[in-house]
């Protein structure tokens, strides 16, 4: 199946992006900075896939993709950086405006608490297997987002933590697929001697705190241009 990651990427955003239409909701209002924020973070992560990719951290298998390229990396690990931030802060977003995760609230100390044992963790993680390029990176990426977002943007943390909950079972779907569940082969192979060899299921432990660094960033990019956006008018 060439086009199953592009199959995958389109099955991830169709819904969300019908959704944003629909009269009770309409998100696409929002598009214009929902859009930006998503082009600004994946800009920086489609960097870091072809870093990755060029030194072998992974790569793709050519089965399963279309064939045509930018950078170096198959168009739909592009369209990754589309697809799945759109529809997983789409999830978030609703999922606090209709107040559906009230019952997750996230009691300040409760926070403080997870976030020092959150970045205790990870950051010794990290140092300990600076070898390890997608480990060290990963950590040190997902320390900057997590740090940034814990000291000005505490508020907004909160929430998308109770919710990153929820998102993490459509993304360990998608991401099972994309990493050889159900398959014959990877879609997406990591070179193991880059990571710490630990996987749920067929996903790299590391995938966890990568899923939360490209959702954050683009939230916290998406919220800062609302609240310009608000004050200009």
């Amino acid at each position: 199946m060439k086009n199953l990651y592009l199959l995958i990427n389109v099955a991830t955003i169709i819904v969300p992006l019908i959704a944003a239409y629909h009269p009770k909701i309409r998100f696409y209002k929002n598009h214009k900075e929902f859009f930006i924020a998503i082009g600004l973070s994946g800009s920086f992560f489609i960097l870091w896939d072809v870093w990755f990719a060029t030194k072998e951290v992974w790569g793709f298998s050519d089965a399963y993709t279309i064939g045509f390229g930018l950078f170096g990396l198959p168009i739909e690990e592009c369209l990754f950086f589309l697809c799945i931030p759109y529809a997983s802060l789409f999830l978030h977003i609703h999922l606090h405006k209709f107040r559906w995760l009230e019952f997750m609230t996230i009691k300040s100390h409760v926070l403080t608490f997870l976030s020092s044992v959150l970045v205790v963790g990870v950051l010794i993680i990290g140092v300990w297997n600076y070898d390890k390029s997608y480990t060290f990176v990963n950590a040190l990426v997902f320390l900057i987002i997590y740090s940034i977002a814990y000291v000005k943007y505490k508020q907004q943390l909160t929430s998308f933590l109770s919710s990153f909950i929820i998102i993490l079972v459509p993304f360990f779907v998608v991401n099972g697929l994309l990493t050889g569940t159900g398959i014959s082969e990877e879609v997406v192979w990591y070179n193991n001697q880059e990571n710490l060899g630990i996987r749920l299921g067929t996903i790299p432990v590391e995938d966890v705190f990568y899923a939360f660094s490209i959702l954050m960033l683009p939230l916290l990019i998406y919220n800062q241009l609302k609240k310009s956006s608000i004050v200009k008018s």
